[in-house]
């Protein structure tokens, strides 16, 4: 399902060379820790660093064939980045950072505005000023209200780019509208970003096509201009450069094994933890090793998966370039920041169908069903693995704040 009619007429269309580059080399990653104060959620006890001291962050990104979006193939050097600011000079950004690990909005948009910063665009985060127009904030993860009155106090029109993704109906509640769309029930969390939406939205950002179409599944039209960006990696920290060569198969005891990862911020059960298990039981650990790295819901416990706590971005980057093959086994996921962190990383995937992953994935990797399948789609993994790799294709951050910039761009000449 693509987006149709006056929406598509709408979209943005964004055309990138695609040379075919191997995957080799080194470099170490940097990151600075970052955040603010005025949104909403301070959940779990986080600290806040705000992005004004940050040099290098995290995040995620990949590609949209149906909206014109052709990504560009890995790179073993760094490429020259886009310098322009679409006339933009000042944005103001609604969103409580945190210090990764943290979920993959967080790194998102850290990423983002390290980009928009190197462009010497003036980023003011989760306060309204007198002399910044144009805002952006997530969903309903920022202070409504806060904004709301600004807004009647400013002597100017001010514009908000409301970015979104779930729907929450399935990244919180785990029902799929393909089955369920048809029941009245719907998430409150939905009904009130809609409702931000309709009243505030000059544009709507969505991070997948999938995301797109379970939200208009639902029944929700989203105001404004449109545009679907997938998610992008800070390149600093995630790259393929000297990541394991393919040929270097062997563990500490000189067994051929190929090594398998997966990682996830969160523990919940959208994330796939029941293939984990079941690989755990069926697969040839002789032929495998496999490393999670992240969250685990209690209780789960592995025989002969090795878990690790979740780790700053730059340690999880070295480990996805110290793997060969990542396994995105979540379900009803928008934009697996997870995954779009291992291909930039050149890791060929195997992911669970019924999410964003295909969109990212694309011919970088082989998507299952049922977990029975698995044993089967990796041996063609190893087989074709080289052109597996080859395959991969990412969106820059680059290529991301670019798509951005024109949404702002287009909302202010409105």
């Amino acid at each position: 399902m693509i987006v149709g009619g006056a929406m598509r007429d709408q979209l943005l269309h964004v055309t990138c060379p695609t040379p075919l580059v191997r995957v080799t080399m080194f470099a170490c990653a940097i990151w600075c820790a970052c955040s603010s104060s005025l949104s909403h959620g301070r959940d779990g006890g986080a600290q806040y660093y705000p992005l004004s001291t940050a040099t290098s962050m995290v995040t995620s990104s990949n590609w949209m064939s149906s909206v014109g979006v052709v990504p560009k193939p890995l790179r073993t050097v760094t490429a020259p980045r886009s310098n322009d600011t679409h006339g933009i000079t000042a944005i103001g950004l609604f969103h409580v950072f945190k210090k990764p690990p943290w979920g993959g909005g967080n790194q998102f948009l850290i990423a983002l505005v390290k980009e928009f910063r190197r462009r010497k665009i003036r980023v003011v985060e989760n306060e309204i000023v007198n002399d910044v127009r144009l805002y952006m904030a997530n969903a309903v993860t920022f202070q409504v209200n806060a904004f709301r009155k600004a807004m009647g106090r400013s002597n100017q029109t001010l514009k908000l780019v409301h970015r979104l993704d779930g729907p929450y109906y399935s990244a919180r509640y785990n029902r799929d509208p393909h089955i369920d769309a048809g029941k009245p029930w719907r998430a409150r969390e939905d009904e009130q970003v809609y409702r931000i939406n309709g009243e505030l939205a000059c544009a709507s950002i969505f991070q997948s096509q999938w995301s797109y179409d379970m939200n208009i599944m639902l029944g929700y039209k989203p105001r404004g201009i449109l545009r679907i960006v997938n998610n992008a990696v800070d390149e600093d920290i995630f790259h393929p450069r000297g990541r394991i060569p393919w040929g270097d198969k062997y563990n500490s005891k000189n067994l051929y094994k190929v090594r398998l990862m997966a990682s996830s911020w969160s523990s919940g059960q959208r994330k796939g933890f029941q293939t984990f298990k079941w690989m755990d039981d069926h697969l040839d650990w002789t032929k495998f090793e496999f490393t999670f790295s992240g969250s685990l819901p209690k209780g789960v416990t592995f025989k002969h998966i090795t878990a690790l706590p979740p780790v700053s971005s730059e340690k999880l980057a070295s480990i996805l370039r110290a793997h060969h093959v990542f396994i995105a086994a979540s379900h009803l996921e928008p934009c697996s920041n997870a995954l779009v962190e291992a291909l930039a990383s050149g890791m060929p995937a195997l992911f669970q169908n019924g999410s964003g992953h295909a969109e990212l994935v694309k011919r970088g990797g082989l998507s299952y069903d049922d977990p029975e399948e698995i044993p089967d789609l990796l041996d063609q993994l190893i087989e074709n693995y080289e052109e597996f790799q080859r395959n991969i294709r990412v969106t820059s951050i680059s290529d991301a704040a670019d798509m951005y910039l024109e949404v702002y761009a287009k909302c202010l000449a409105h």
